[in-house]
């Protein structure tokens, strides 16, 4: 319920008739005091006491996370991937246009290092990414992978700076990162048996 709502129900409350009939129906002052209760004196009666709220205390968490790893700061070592054109989005699909967008989505690749990693199941594990490495173009996530109870204590570009394998390392050249050498893939989940326990 607005404020203004708020003062309406309150005009047209029986109260205010009962004081003109204590006071009497033909006395213009009383009912001048009564009628200058207006919109505003009526908000900051009910808002007096309230607090300010500082407006970026307010902010999600998600919205501060989007904005901390979106932002490009000048010695940041990741860009952004683009495509042929230039880009960083692709062109809208029909269906995009449908619903009123102007511009697709976002060009994206999967992170080479993220690939290292194989899931559960023994498949590669494919996490797309909007950004790339700097100097050398790699395909990396900007968000943190780390789960140190499996063993991942590294940052993907940590990981790809401090490494010493050619494959994976920052070297400025022109590499494909369409296939990920198998012989590389670390398994970090725990072997189960295949069994039922009784």
């Amino acid at each position: 319920m607005s404020v203004v709502d708020m003062h309406r129900w309150d005009r047209n409350q029986d109260h205010s008739r009962v004081l003109l009939r204590q006071v009497g129906e033909d006395d213009d002052v009383e009912r001048r005091a009564i009628d200058a209760l207006k919109i505003r004196k009526f908000s900051d009666l009910i808002c007096g006491y309230l607090n300010k709220i500082d407006l970026r205390s307010r902010q999600s968490p998600r919205t501060a996370r989007t904005r901390r790893t979106g932002m490009l700061v000048e010695d940041d070592p990741f860009e952004r991937i683009t495509g042929r054109d230039g880009s960083v989005t692709r062109p809208p699909t029909a269906k995009q246009l449908l619903q009123g967008r102007a511009v697709g989505s976002s060009v994206t690749n999967n992170c080479y290092i993220c690939r290292r990693y194989v899931k559960a199941d023994g498949s590669t594990n494919y996490v797309a990414t909007q950004w790339r490495c700097k100097e050398c173009g790699m395909p990396i996530c900007k968000l943190s992978r780390i789960d140190q109870p499996r063993g991942r204590d590294l940052l993907c570009i940590d990981e790809h700076r401090d490494t010493n394998h050619r494959d994976l390392q920052c070297l400025p050249t022109n590499r494909n990162y369409s296939s990920f050498p198998l012989a590389l893939q670390i398994n970090l989940h725990p072997r189960r048996s295949g069994r039922l326990s009784i």
